[in-house]
């Protein structure tokens, strides 16, 4: 009889107790789980301080499978890049070969804006006479020098740079094309795909530009070129090429090539292309040069754009 009186007495007692537990969970709670709870099924957004950068992500508290709680931070999607405002593209554009075909090296000269740098072949049998007149034009004008190709039966012209050369042979066949015209202010390679991997054959070179004050561009022939870094290191101020325009002898191609050099120039705010004189190439970058101006494309020569190693 004891024992069951004491059995009701318990019994009443859990329904109290639950009862009461039911109470508070409405009148406290309202009727929600806690915030351990919920913390334990679900990600939680954590209220970020008041001096917090609103533009930081916010931190969510996670429970992986093994019950343990911590802190991550959720993936934000990056911000799209605003446009550069016009003007802050620029490219140079360099007309190589020049002096080979004499009849387009002299339209180019003509015909192309005073902003194309003119790239001069040393050997050139009218060097003298297009280099006076492409300063007349207003053209700032390099000495385009052959340097060794990796094909060792390609024709690099008389008087190129070669890896095994003497020192005495290469500073002779340097100097010549030094001489070869006047009012230059840098140089580039022709052809040099293999000179211009060779450390020790870079380094001859920037060491006779050095005392002239000349610049050199890297008309990058070559994926595995050390030019630029022989060139920062010795202190030389130089560039290297962006955008090859004529690989294919098509108007079609020039033009694609053309805007491909614009897209980089918004994108990186500069390019260097290079491109040769032929009939194709010169009336895709007349016709694309007034389009692109008014873009916001500003046209400079090279020496605008190169690097200036401290």
């Amino acid at each position: 009889m004891k024992r069951r009186i004491a059995t009701l007495s318990t019994l009443k007692f859990v329904i109290l107790a639950v009862g009461f537990m039911i109470l508070a969970d409405h009148f406290i709670f309202g009727g929600k789980r806690s915030y351990i709870e919920e913390a334990r099924t679900h990600k939680v957004q954590i209220e970020m301080p008041e001096e917090a950068d609103a533009s930081a992500p916010r931190p969510v508290r996670v429970t992986p499978p093994d019950g343990k709680e911590f802190f991550e931070s959720e993936i934000i999607a990056p911000p799209t890049p605003a446009p550069l405002p016009k003007g802050q593209g620029k490219i140079a554009i360099i007309i190589d070969d020049i002096g080979m075909d004499i009849k387009h090296s002299f339209l180019a000269i003509d015909d192309l804006p005073p902003e194309i740098t003119m790239a001069i072949l040393p050997y050139a049998p009218k060097a003298r006479e297009m280099a006076a007149r492409a300063k007349a034009k207003g053209h700032e004008i390099i000495i385009h020098v052959p340097m060794e190709a990796m094909d060792g039966g390609v024709n690099i012209g008389p008087g190129g740079l070669k890896v095994g050369m003497g020192e005495e042979e290469f500073t002779a066949a340097f100097s010549a094309m030094l001489g070869s015209f006047e009012g230059y202010v840098g140089i580039n390679n022709h052809m040099g795909s293999r000179l211009t991997q060779d450390e020790a054959s870079m380094t001859r070179v920037m060491n006779k530009l050095s005392p002239r004050g000349l610049y050199f561009v890297d008309s990058m022939t070559s994926d595995q070129s050390v030019a630029t870094i022989v060139a920062a290191r010795a202190g030389i101020k130089h560039a290297a090429r962006d955008i090859f325009l004529d690989h294919e002898e098509t108007y079609e191609f020039a033009r694609d090539a053309l805007k491909k050099a614009e897209k980089r120039a918004f994108k990186n705010g500069s390019a260097i292309a290079i491109g040769h004189p032929k009939e194709k190439t010169l009336a895709a970058i007349k016709e694309w040069m007034a389009d692109a101006k008014a873009r916001g494309i500003t046209f400079v020569p090279v020496s605008e754009l190169i690097v200036t190693p401290r």
